[in-house]
């Protein structure tokens, strides 16, 4: 029996996979990470008498020692603001008021989430003579009631509105991406390479070595980039920032990255399998489960981690793989076994993950961060989709006459989706959880 045109079976899933990933993208996503709700003063307000404190709320927890706010007008450069993390609210940032005159003045924020991601922006209020603020007061009523009534007005700020896309960190969420690829191939591959005995020289060794390599260089560049965004060298010393959660867990991350490459060149797979794992367990105990202080949803993340990290690694080890057909399907049917059980964990981890922090299935439509974890879902069923149609058609092909190109040219494919998806799971990273 002949396989008919090996490639074309896998073509339409290939195409699906990047229209579900490109129609996320055209959704969003429309919300950063975290965004400033409310203010005192409040944003465009005339005041004839300043608020006892300045009072920035947020959408979530912010760092204590990260936070900067500077007041600016026309007549003069910045003036820095003293300000504080309430105690009591952990979204509430307090400051102390310079010696202002009246005008308009802009407020320039930054603060960085529990879970390491840097926003900025702006608002401004005008500071003016209480008979100045009463009479603006009256014009505000009268603008609401007349919109009220239904007649336009122009266009009020919403607290809730989305960001623009263009402020989006799609720089840091590629880059992240990139890393979390190279560190969950090279524990992949790594892992499997332990119980065989590849010799140094093969293909599928000399790929896990430059695997090793990428994994430092990006992690490295990730971290580095981070330390940067949160204010590094700017507002705040690099001893402010190294000190956060996010800045030990970064550079544990690296560390044990570094550590299992070094194993990995030293030819000692076991250990590089198991720092690389560790270090993606570090990966796990940040982002959205974290900052939401959900230990069980950490462990979830660092269990979906870990069980996608095994199975992208063994998609690698087909790939590498040299093209006798013994090899060829001994290594096919062990990878399917462990893909078998690992596409399970992935999920229902996933699954469990989505449940806890998407608080109802109309969030998964009406917001940037459902319709992402959608798009996830789609991506999820291709790879399950590309398994069944190696499992059933493929490797049956293999074993009566012969020929394993087929496979590894669709494994190829499978192993370009999955590295969508890795990259669409880091833009969901940086994208605000459903109130």
């Amino acid at each position: 029996m002949r396989f008919p045109v090996p490639g074309k079976p896998t073509r339409p899933l290939c195409l699906a996979a990047f229209a579900a990933v490109f129609a996320s993208a055209a959704f969003g996503p429309g919300e950063l990470h975290l965004r400033l709700e409310s203010s005192e003063p409040a944003a465009g307000s005339v005041v004839g008498e300043l608020p006892p404190q300045v009072r920035l709320v947020f959408s979530a927890a912010i760092e204590r020692s990260l936070a900067d706010v500077r007041l600016t007008t026309g007549d003069g450069g910045p003036i820095p603001v003293n300000v504080w993390r309430d105690s009591a609210d952990d979204r509430v940032l307090l400051g102390t008021w310079p010696e202002l005159s009246t005008g308009t003045w802009e407020v320039a924020w930054k603060v960085v989430s529990l879970d390491g991601h840097t926003v900025r922006g702006t608002f401004e209020f005008t500071y003016d003579t209480p008979e100045a603020a009463e009479s603006a007061a009256v014009d505000a009523a009268e603008a609401e009631s007349s919109v009220e009534m239904g007649v336009e007005s122009g266009v009020l700020a919403r607290p809730d509105a989305e960001a623009d896309p263009a402020t989006f960190p799609w720089f840091g969420a590629l880059l992240g991406g990139a890393a979390r690829w190279f560190l969950l191939a090279f524990a992949g591959l790594a892992w499997f390479d332990r119980s065989r005995r590849v010799e140094r020289g093969s293909r599928p060794g000399r790929l896990t070595r430059s695997l090793a390599a990428g994994a430092v260089v990006f992690v490295a560049a990730y971290v580095g980039h981070w330390i940067v965004s949160a204010g590094a060298f700017g507002e705040a010393s690099l001893g402010e920032v190294l000190t956060t959660r996010t800045g030990r867990l970064g550079l544990l991350q690296l560390a044990l990255t570094a550590i299992a490459a070094a194993a990995a060149f030293g030819w000692r797979l076991r250990a590089a399998a198991t720092f690389a794992i560790l270090a993606i367990l570090v990966d796990g105990a940040t982002g959205h489960p974290a900052a939401a202080g959900n230990l069980f949803a950490a462990s979830l993340s660092a269990a979906h981690m870990a069980a996608g990290a095994i199975w992208l690694g063994g998609l690698l080890l087909i790939i590498a793989e040299d093209r006798n057909e013994h090899h060829l399907v001994a290594t096919s049917r062990a990878v399917s076994r462990a893909a078998f059980v690992v596409s399970i964990l992935v999920g229902v981890t996933g699954l469990g993950m989505a449940l806890l922090l998407v608080p109802s299935l109309s969030s998964v439509f009406s917001t940037a961060y459902g319709r992402l974890v959608l798009a996830k879902i789609v991506g999820f069923g291709i790879l399950i989709a590309f398994g069944a149609h190696h499992k059933l058609r493929i490797i049956p092909v293999i074993e009566t006459e012969g020929t394993g190109g087929a496979l590894q040219r669709s494994v190829r494919k499978e192993a370009l989706v999955f590295m969508l998806v890795i990259l669409l799971a880091a833009v969901l990273g940086q994208t605000t959880l459903p109130a």
